[in-house]
This record gives structure tokens, sequence and C-alpha cells, in this order.
């Protein structure tokens, strides 16, 4: 069986989720199981159920290649290590701001994109 964006919008919305909402996600793209068009769809589906006022915040953590041994951190090249989603989302879809943390950043897309990203790297 594979998902459509529809099927998506539907389970996405029998979890509670709304328009508006703000929303962080971690996931495994291989254990959500076959996607009709792979991440872009399920992206869509968020999207569609987010609407233009909602928020989604995925994890970019990078503490695999920025350590003390390679302390370089670019926000916009250094790739997450966090699995295909996070990746995906973060290189794929416009409108994506990434926070500098350089070990535990993170990815938001929405309204409050700008807001939840900007100071996270204050965050020890």
């Amino acid at each position: 069986m594979s998902f459509s964006v529809k099927q998506i919008i539907s389970d996405l919305k029998a979890l509670g989720i709304k328009s508006g909402d703000t929303i962080m996600m971690h996931s495994s793209y291989k254990s959500l199981g076959e996607i009709d068009g792979g991440a872009k769809t399920l992206f869509d589906g968020i999207f569609t159920v987010l609407g233009e006022n909602g928020t989604l915040v995925m994890p970019a953590f990078s503490f695999d290649t920025v350590d003390a041994n390679n302390p370089h951190f670019n926000k916009l090249t250094t790739p997450c290590c966090v699995g295909y989603l996070p990746e995906f989302f973060r290189t794929n879809l416009n409108g994506v701001e990434r926070s500098v943390h350089p070990t535990h950043s993170c990815t938001a897309k929405g309204r409050l994109a700008k807001e939840l990203t900007c100071e996270h790297y204050k965050d020890l």
C-alpha cells in the first residue's frame, strides 16, 4: 500500500493537527512506507494542513560532522545527520530557515520560522 497526499492530509487531521498549528516533527522516512511522489508529497500534505499560518520545525543536527576536530559549521551547506526527511526539508523546500547552533540546529518553515530559529544559537 502506498500513501497519497489525500491520505496524509486525512491522517494528520485525525491526529488533531490543524491550520495555524506549529509542530515539531522527527521522523524516519523508511518507517512511513511507500508514499506516492516521495518526500515532496509528505511535505505537501503537511503544509496543506498547516496552512499559511502554520509552522513545521525539524531537527537538522550536525553532530556527526561538526565537533572539536572539525568545528566548522555553515547553516547553508553543512548536512544534517538525522535522516533523509530533515535533509530533504532543508535542501529542497523554499523558505526553510535554519538555526546556527553548530551541532543541534533546527530548521523551520512557515509563519514562525525566523522567530523559532534566530536565537537558537544561545541554547547550549
